[in-house]
């Protein structure tokens, strides 16, 4: 699973991070000190004020369960965006709020909200949006305080972490493709041609696959799409519309390529195989790739398979590298009129 991280500062870290803990997709928090000038701050060095630190919660998550742009829009129900230096009965530069960002490319996703937040609010936000400069962990008593006292101060309403606990109703599935999901699974097959070419590996080029191909799989029942559908908030109703985030052709009846490999299958069990695994280019870098494939292999575990087999080329070493983190083992090498490939297999259960 591939995480993210994000910095939020809303008030007293103490509320704050049991607030932000609750969120489902939230794999990890710690309270600490964020964009101030000196080093090493101590709680009793920043109380003061002059060290230019804001108390933030260092939010660990899974990017796939909990988008980026939910996780910022569940921030803003927590605070009073239009406070400065000052939430409850809090008040100080200490407990300013901002938003702060370890990758250039969050910053978009994270305006997006920001303006939608500033259009509700009709007014300018105190909200500070920036690059995080650094970031010290708080005294191990600071964190999960309000576990360990579970009457200690706290600035926030109780209500706020039942809310932030039924907040985030992310679907991750599996569904068929279907021939309306054409146009955007081609998509997805051109943007891991082009990473490919870019890259000079010799997988997959101009002529396969076509969107022929993916259309085939469909008629035969075997394309696989991972979908995700984000939300709905608790005072919503209707969740956010469904994103295709991979694709994959799932075959449950065998490759006659791997009836006669150099090599040795670890298994005769029955097979699911895995042709033409691919993803979004907005999903890359997430362990979204790796996420399907567990998926499929939770499916075919259920159908009653027991081995997963698949094939990569010699220079996919992306895709070899996730397969062994997988337990897949190197079994050979299989053959199809494209070229050698590299043959895994994995037993299921």
């Amino acid at each position: 699973m591939a995480t993210k991280e994000l910095y939020l500062a809303g008030g007293c870290f103490w509320g704050a991070e049991h607030f932000l803990r609750q969120i489902a997709g939230v794999k990890e928090t710690c309270p600490g000190f964020a964009n101030g000038n000196t080093p090493s701050p101590s709680y009793k060095e920043v109380y003061t004020d002059t060290t230019g630190y804001a108390e933030t919660v260092k939010v660990v998550y899974d990017p796939l369960v909990l988008p980026l742009k939910l996780l910022v829009s569940l921030y803003f129900k927590s605070i009073d965006p239009l406070s400065l230096n000052r939430q409850g009965h809090d008040e100080g530069t200490r407990y300013r709020t901002g938003i702060y960002f370890t990758s250039p490319e969050e910053r978009d996703p994270i305006m997006e909200v920001y303006a939608l937040e500033e259009k509700k609010a009709g007014a300018p936000l105190a909200v500070e949006v920036e690059p995080l400069r650094n970031f010290y962990p708080a005294e191990e008593y600071h964190k999960d305080y309000l576990i360990k006292n579970p009457d200690g101060y706290c600035h926030l309403p109780l209500e706020m972490f039942s809310y932030a606990r039924k907040a985030n109703r992310t679907q991750l599935y599996l569904r068929k493709a279907a021939p309306d999901d054409l146009d955007a699974v081609s998509l997805i097959m051109t943007q891991a041609v082009d990473q490919m070419l870019r890259e000079g590996k010799n997988q997959w080029d101009r002529t396969y696959p076509l969107p022929s191909d993916i259309l085939a799989d469909m008629e035969k029942g075997v394309g696989i799409v991972l979908c995700r559908k984000a939300g709905p908030f608790p005072d919503k109703t209707e969740p956010e519309n469904e994103e295709i985030l991979a694709y994959a052709a799932v075959v449950f009846d065998g490759e006659k390529a791997y009836d006669d490999i150099e090599g040795q299958w670890i298994s005769d069990f029955p097979y699911v195989v895995v042709h033409r695994i691919a993803v979004s280019d907005s999903y890359k870098k997430m362990g979204t790739a790796t996420k399907m494939m567990e998926m499929i292999g939770d499916y075919a575990l259920e159908k009653g398979y027991r081995s997963f087999r698949i094939d990569t080329n010699y220079d996919n070493t992306y895709m070899q590298k996730m397969l062994s983190s997988l337990g897949f083992s190197y079994t050979g090498k299989c053959f199809y009129p494209r070229g050698e490939r590299l043959c895994y297999e994995k037993i299921l259960g």
